[in-house]
C-alpha cells in the first residue's frame, strides 16, 4: 500500500510541474505568437475599413474590434488598438477604454497595453521622453500627439486638455526585479497632447 500510495503522490505532484511548467511557457513564449496572429488579422480588417471609410467613429463599438493604429517611432511600437480593455480583449493588442473618447477625438482617450505577456506592446513605454511623438490613426484619419510625460501612480495629474484638444493616455504598468514583467505593482501612465 506504501508503495501505491508513493506512486499516486509522485504522479500527481509531476502532473502538476507539468501543467505549471505549460502555463508558464504559454505565458511568456506562446502568448506572443498568438499575439502577432491577432495583430495580422486586426491589421486587416482596420486597413479594409479605413479604406472603405467604414471604420468605427463611436459611440457604440463591440468589444475586441480595431478602432485605430498607434504608432511611437521612439520605441518602436506600431500595434492596432482594439476596443475594450478587458483582459480577453488585450490579448490581441492595446485595448481602448470604452468609456473615453476614441485616440484622435476632441478629449480624453485612454489605451490600456499589457508590459509583459501577449507581446507586450507597452514594455517599453516608461523610455519616452517629454516631446516624442506617438500617432494615431483611426476613421477621422492621423493624429500626432507630443508626450507630455511619464507618471506613476500617486503622482499628480496633469491640468485637463484644454477646450478642443485632444489627449492620449497611455495606461500600463511595472515591477522591479529579474522578474519585472510578471511581478508588476506600479501603474504607469504616458501623457500626450495632440
Amino acid at each position: 500500500p506504501q508503495e501505491g500510495l508513493a506512486a499516486v503522490v509522485s504522479t500527481a505532484f509531476t502532473m502538476i510541474a507539468l501543467v505549471s511548467l505549460w502555463v508558464a511557457g504559454q505565458a511568456l513564449f506562446l502568448s506572443g505568437v498568438s499575439h502577432d496572429r491577432a495583430q495580422a488579422v486586426l491589421y486587416r480588417e482596420l486597413r479594409t475599413q479605413l479604406a472603405d471609410t467604414t471604420a468605427p467613429l463611436g459611440p457604440v463599438i463591440a468589444p475586441g474590434d480595431p478602432v485605430a493604429i498607434v504608432s511611437i517611432p521612439a520605441i518602436g511600437l506600431d500595434e492596432v488598438v482594439v476596443e475594450g480593455t478587458a483582459s480577453g480583449d488585450t490579448l490581441a493588442g492595446p485595448g481602448h477604454l470604452r468609456s473615453s473618447v476614441l485616440p484622435g477625438q476632441i478629449g480624453s482617450s485612454y489605451l490600456y497595453g499589457r508590459a509583459g505577456t501577449y507581446g507586450a506592446p507597452f514594455a517599453d513605454i516608461t523610455d519616452l521622453q517629454p516631446g516624442d511623438i506617438v500617432n494615431a490613426t483611426g476613421a477621422q484619419g492621423l493624429t500626432s500627439f507630443t508626450v507630455l510625460g511619464v507618471r506613476r501612480e500617486g503622482d499628480p495629474k496633469p491640468p485637463p486638455p484644454a477646450a478642443g484638444v485632444a489627449r492620449l493616455t497611455l495606461v500600463s504598468v511595472e515591477g522591479e526585479g529579474r522578474l519585472a514583467a510578471l511581478s508588476a505593482d506600479t501603474t504607469v501612465f504616458v501623457d500626450a497632447e495632440a
